[in-house]
C-alpha cells in the first residue's frame, strides 16, 4: 500500500508536526497524484512550522517583525520535511526513509541547525515507522482517538485503530451482539451479560449496580488520555500488538509499556521535530 502512486481517499489529510505544534490540511475528495501528495505534505508542514517559529519567538518576548521572520524559517523547514516525506510515500519502504532523510537535511539547515542532525533524525524516525507498521500492519499516528473504548471480541487484540485502546480489554464471545458497542454506553443488562468474562473489568452485580473499572479501557482518565494527547492511542494500539504477538504474560504487558511507548514516539518524529524547534528557538 505504500508504494501507490495515486490513490482516492473519501477525503484527504495532511498532517504535520513542529514542536507542540500539529496542523492537518484537509483536501476535497478527488484522485490525489503523487505531487498533490507532496504539496499537501508542504502545505501542512510548512504551516505548522510557521505556527511553531512564530508561537516560540512570541512567547520569548520578540517583536512582530523578528516572530514572523522566526515563522518564515519554520515554515520553510516544515515544508521541506513534510513534502520529502509525502513524496517518499510513493517509492515503498527504502525511498519513504530516504526521502524523510533529505527531507529532515533541509529542514535542519532552514531551522538554522544541522543538515547531518536533520537527516539523522528523519531518518531513524521513517525507518522506524516503516518496520512497525510492517510488522503490525497497524499505522504510527499522532491522531488521537475518534472514539470511546468499544468492546472487543474474544481472543482479539485490536477492534479498531480509532477507538481508544489504553488500559484493559473488556471482551464479548465472538458473534456477540456487544462486540464494537461503547463500553461506557452498555446498560445494566448488557454489562450482567458480559461480567461473568470480564470479572476484573466489569464490578459489582445487577442489583447493587456495575461500574467500570478505572483500570478498564473505559476507565475516565485512559480515556481522556487517548483522546488529547496526540500519539497516544496510536502507541497504545502498537503496544498491545506487541504483548499479544510475544504472549506476554500480564506482569510483562505493563513492564514492555514504557520502551514500547518510546518507540512509537520516536517513529512518530517527536525527537526530530523537537530538534527543529529548539533550533528555531536558539536563532533567536
Amino acid at each position: 500500500m505504500w508504494a501507490t502512486a495515486a490513490f482516492t481517499p473519501a477525503a484527504t489529510t495532511a498532517t504535520m508536526s513542529v514542536g507542540t505544534m500539529s496542523v492537518t490540511t484537509v483536501m476535497a475528495p478527488a484522485a490525489i497524484s503523487t505531487a498533490g501528495a507532496i504539496g499537501a505534505g508542504a502545505i501542512a508542514g510548512g504551516a505548522a512550522g510557521f505556527a511553531a517559529g512564530t508561537s516560540i519567538a512570541a512567547f520569548s518576548g520578540e517583536s512582530l517583525g523578528d516572530s514572523l521572520k522566526a515563522g518564515g524559517r519554520g515554515a520553510f523547514a516544515g515544508a521541506l520535511s513534510g513534502g520529502f516525506a509525502a513524496y517518499g510515500s510513493s517509492f515503498g519502504a527504502f525511498g519513504r526513509i530516504a526521502s524523510a532523510a533529505a527531507g529532515g537535511c533541509g529542514a535542519g539547515k532552514a531551522s538554522g541547525g544541522s543538515c547531518r542532525t536533520g537527516a539523522t533524525y528523519a531518518g531513524m524516525a521513517a525507518a522506524l515507522t516503516v518496520s512497525l507498521e510492517h510488522w503490525s500492519s497497524y499505522r504510527v499516528t499522532v491522531n488521537t482517538a475518534k472514539s470511546g473504548a468499544v468492546v472487543k471480541q474474544a481472543d482479539t487484540v485490536i477492534h479498531s485503530e480509532d477507538a481508544s485502546t489504553m488500559g484493559i480489554s473488556i471482551f464479548a464471545p465472538k458473534d456477540s451482539p456487544l462486540i464494537g458497542r461503547t463500553i461506557n454506553g452498555l446498560s445494566q443488562q448488557e454489562l450482567d451479560i458480559l461480567a461473568p468474562d470480564n470479572k476484573s473489568t466489569i464490578l459489582g452485580s445487577l442489583e447493587k449496580g456495575y461500574r467500570i473499572s478505572r483500570a478498564s479501557e473505559g476507565g475516565w482518565a485512559f480515556q481522556k488520555i487517548t483522546r488529547y494527547l496526540p500519539g497516544a492511542n496510536g502507541a497504545s494500539v502498537q503496544h498491545d500488538f506487541q504483548a499479544s504477538y510475544f504472549n506476554l504474560g500480564p506482569a510483562m504487558t505493563k513492564a514492555t509499556i514504557p520502551p514500547s511507548f518510546y518507540l512509537s514516539y520516536e517513529a512518530m518524529g517527536v525527537r526530530n521535530y523537537s530538534y527543529l524547534a529548539r533550533n528555531l528557538e536558539e536563532d533567536l
